[in-house]
């Protein structure tokens, strides 16, 4: 059924709402203000015309927007579009009935990710690469991709020749890194599926600018170590391994933690993953570096003791989320800082609650468990001093968050 609708707000998808007798409807592409004509099925609505647009709306920067299900405000100008996210951050906060001094996002525009997860199917007529329709499990054949670094969207064409000659058929993803060195492949969701690598699609993959092709973690393709850079220290990348998509999101997270844990002297780093804060703390501090996964442990581990100029570094295999470090284990450290998965860390925040630890930066991909995490310390005591947003999913309704807590 056809309706016309006037937008009311941005949903925390970047949907517009409209308020109906009903309830709301979910329009997604569409901005308040706007009086638009959608066709409703449940209580979405998929816009069929623009009656009367608002000042905000601008032309997206990709050919594939409103199709592709990648990214969903590219028809916000850019500076209405910060203002949102960090909007979004003052009111989740706020739900939890915190007041904090948030900054202006820090943004540094399209063509920044490093890492990308691909879907690839392959079907009679070819291969198709992308990211899936909004709404659908029809993938949209990328030819551009904005937000990706320029060599990773160049890239493209050659991943698809040899993804076209390893998948016999079916679907696949594959999570693309760009790396000091070249790109790094993991392939994912094939179950031995794939066709053993030629000469023809080894030399494929090389012309690609492609090191090393993993199916899960088993190797398929290898000519060096994908290797990363954190504060000058090498360190070599496990397949699959969880990155910050923006280098530079994460160097920007890396100065804000180091500006908040000042001259702390022992610093615990938890959830450290490969160490992307790990090193550029230790160059004043020693580190205690605390991560479930031991492959990352090994190669941060590896890479402290090849590196010069950095303070002691220790490492510990823990599941933070069932076993957090105790009140009594955080008081032998100065500071620490935490950057869990989307869930949160509820459980290490109750125990840092109760410890002395004088300085807590907390780096989060999620306002909403974040500031639950936020409300334990708080009522354990501490101070939040600033929230940094930090936009490091361009043109999604995704927003990273890093902030600083301390305690007399």
């Amino acid at each position: 059924m056809r309706r016309e609708l006037t937008i009311a707000r941005l949903g925390n998808q970047g949907d517009g709402i409209a308020d109906t007798e009903s309830g709301p409807l979910y329009v997604p592409f569409t901005l308040p203000g706007e009086r638009v004509a959608a066709d409703i099925a449940g209580n979405r609505g998929q816009l069929a015309e623009i009656l009367e647009p608002a000042p905000a709306r601008v032309a997206p920067v990709c050919r594939h927007f409103g199709i592709c299900g990648g990214c969903a405000l590219q028809h916000l100008e850019w500076n209405a579009y910060l203002e949102w996210k960090r909007q979004r951050v003052i009111d989740v906060l706020s739900m939890e009935g915190i007041d904090a001094p948030v900054e202006h996002v820090r943004a540094f525009g399209p063509r920044s990710r490093r890492r990308v997860t691909l879907t690839g199917e392959k079907t009679g007529k070819g291969l198709r690469l992308g990211f899936r329709r909004a709404q659908s499990h029809e993938i949209v054949d990328l030819g551009e991709c904005p937000v990706l670094l320029p060599q990773l969207e160049g890239a493209l064409p050659g991943l698809r020749r040899l993804l076209s000659g390893l998948l016999p058929g079916g679907e696949a993803r594959s999570l693309v890194t760009v790396c000091d060195n070249g790109f790094d492949v993991n392939i994912d969701g094939v179950k031995g599926r794939l066709r053993p690598m030629t000469p023809d699609l080894s030399r494929a993959a090389e012309a690609a600018g492609i090191i090393r092709i993993t199916e899960a973690s088993d190797p398929l393709f290898s000519i060096a170590a994908p290797k990363l850079t954190f504060a000058g220290v090498s360190v070599n990348l496990p397949p699959g391994t969880f990155l910050q998509a923006s280098g530079e999101a994460e160097c920007a997270m890396a100065e804000i933690a180091a500006a908040a844990i000042g001259k702390a002297r022992k610093i615990a780093d938890l959830y450290s993953g490969l160490g992307a804060f790990t090193f550029g703390l230790a160059r004043n501090a020693s580190v205690t570096a605390v991560e479930l996964e031991k492959s990352l442990l090994a190669a941060l581990a590896t890479a402290a003791r090849h590196a010069q100029g950095l303070k002691p570094i220790e490492t510990l295999a823990r599941n933070l989320a069932k076993e957090p470090l105790s009140p009594p284990e955080l008081n032998a450290f100065d500071a620490v800082l935490f950057d869990p998965p989307r869930a949160g860390a509820i459980a290490q925040a109750k125990a840092l609650a109760k410890s002395r630890v004088r300085k807590v930066v907390a780096i989060s991909c999620n306002p909403v468990s974040f500031a639950k995490d936020a409300r334990a310390l708080l009522d354990g005591g501490y101070r939040l001093t600033h929230v940094s947003p930090i936009d490091q999913f361009v043109y999604s309704p995704h927003i990273e968050l890093a902030a600083a807590f301390s305690r007399s």
